[in-house]
């Protein structure tokens, strides 16, 4: 299919054609593929929406949805003939089995040796998106983990057909004190799971600590963000803690600059809800002088550059969110 959409174009994709990717969708489900089914999916949904609009957006994101179903292909049929051949069943902490579709048990986790006990995190974003290609809602948590300022991020999934049982996840303020997490395998921002945890207050202590993990190196991050975001098969967006002098205006756009008079300009990811101009509104200008900021950077294709969309900054004394 990938080889027939690259040497025919995406043009030929629309008529009769989306209908036998349908199909091909439907067969990636029985055979329980759903990994490569929601890429199908995507790719047919974004078609289908420049079908209707000829907005070229989503022919851009219809090529970095063929790239990285090519690149699922070529890696987990190497995954998976190797299982076969070794007859191996262990539990691997390898990434292409939930890109694949698997679905974690937290005791397979922690048999992989991703367990972490006695762990303290402190929830810096939250938000609520919509995915059409999984037809569920997804709830997102960013958290801090207060022993080394690891970034990572938890998962609720609600499908559309299941709302009336499973409910939204909230906010939450405060510190996650959590006796066993989960990390799930990967690279970037790290999903993680717990049953059981405690919130407690949240203390200037607490928040002077997340405070430290912001660096001021600023090359040092677009760097390791540029690494991560060139796998095809990575999350859209890395996010990071950054220290910084100072947040205003320049001739190309709102930038963000550090202590060392690096900057890169600040943005709004497209397929998220607009933050960026938020920053202006605040009530206290001080917020945008010497502060943390938790941002997410990713690679604008229309400017063709690297940008940060703003998530949260973080003080001394709060968190204040820009995405709700």
């Amino acid at each position: 299919m990938v080889f027939d959409l690259v040497s025919a174009g995406l043009g030929t994709m629309g008529g009769t054609v989306l209908t036998t990717y349908r199909q091909l969708s439907k067969q990636l489900g029985d055979y329980y593929l759903p990994g490569p089914q929601r890429l199908l999916n995507r790719l047919t949904l974004e078609i289908e929406a420049f079908q209707k609009d000829a907005d070229e957006s989503h022919y851009d994101t219809a090529i970095d949805t063929l790239e990285k179903l090519w690149a699922l292909v070529k890696k987990s049929k190497s995954y998976l003939t190797k299982k076969i051949q070794t007859d191996s069943l262990e539990y691997e902490a390898d990434p292409l089995y939930e890109e694949l579709g698997g679905i974690w048990k937290l005791s397979e986790l922690m048999m992989a040796g991703n367990g972490k006990k006695d762990r303290e995190f402190v929830q810096a974003a939250f938000w609520v998106e919509y995915n059409e290609a999984r037809r569920e809602y997804v709830d997102t948590g960013c958290y801090v983990d207060l022993e080394n300022g690891e970034v990572c991020l938890t998962y609720q999934y609600r499908p559309l057909k299941a709302l009336k049982y499973v409910a939204q996840e909230d906010t939450r303020f405060g510190v996650m004190q959590v006796p066993e997490a989960c990390f799930y395998p990967g690279e970037g921002n790290r999903r993680i799971r717990w049953e059981g945890s405690k919130l407690r207050p949240a203390t200037e202590k607490d928040l002077e600590k997340l405070g430290s993990f912001g660096n001021a190196d600023l090359a040092a991050e677009t760097k390791m963000a540029k690494n991560f975001l060139k796998n095809a098969l990575a999350a859209p967006m890395l996010l990071r803690l950054i220290a910084y002098e100072e947040i205003g205006q320049a001739d190309a756009g709102p930038v963000l600059r550090t202590r060392d008079k690096k900057t890169i300009l600040l943005g709004d990811m497209p397929g998220m809800e607009a933050t960026t101009e938020r920053l202006f509104l605040l009530p206290d200008g001080g917020l945008l002088k010497d502060q943390v900021l938790l941002g997410a950077f990713y690679y604008n294709k229309r400017a063709r550059r690297l940008m940060l969309k703003p998530i949260s900054i973080v003080t001394k004394t709060n968190i204040i969110r820009l995405l709700y």
